[in-house]
């Protein structure tokens, strides 16, 4: 979204207008702010949490994971990923990768960045395919800054 500068108020002084400099850089961190929160947006609405499918996971677990699935989905990450974390390790979930992306997309929203690409790592490392994982991963890379990874 651009800003355009004549939309701009100045809010240091009504009769005395801002610097060119100063102006540009207070569209550019509005436009920023604004691109922010269109990402957050953005990620809220495309990031769902995966079913599991494998039938080597006990309904009992399934039925944890999908009950972190709807705190996932009620904005309670932390929450969810509780649930998630409760039960990774466990026999029947060791080649979960879903689960793990889960618990990967629920650090994510949690701002646990570094934690989520640790989380991706693992996935990958079960299913070289996720492409969940290499989703989540992108993203947390974007958050932290590192455009490059």
């Amino acid at each position: 979204m651009f800003i355009h500068s004549s939309h701009m108020l100045n809010h240091h002084s009504p009769t005395k207008p801002l610097s060119p400099a100063k102006l540009n850089a207070d569209v550019m961190e509005k436009q920023l702010v604004a691109m922010l929160e269109a990402d957050e947006k953005w990620q809220l609405t495309t990031n769902r949490p995966s079913k599991v499918l494998s039938e080597s996971v006990p309904q009992e677990l399934k039925d944890t994971i999908e009950a972190g699935n709807v705190l996932l989905d009620n904005g309670q990450y932390g929450e969810a990923l509780g649930r998630y974390l409760s039960i990774v390790g466990l026999e029947g979930t060791r080649e979960c990768h879903e689960l793990l992306n889960n618990c990967a997309l629920a650090m994510l929203l949690d701002g646990q960045y570094t934690e989520c690409l640790d989380m991706c790592k693992r996935c990958l490392d079960l299913n070289s395919n996720s492409l969940p994982a290499y989703l989540f991963a992108a993203r947390a890379n974007r958050c932290l800054g590192q455009l490059d990874a």
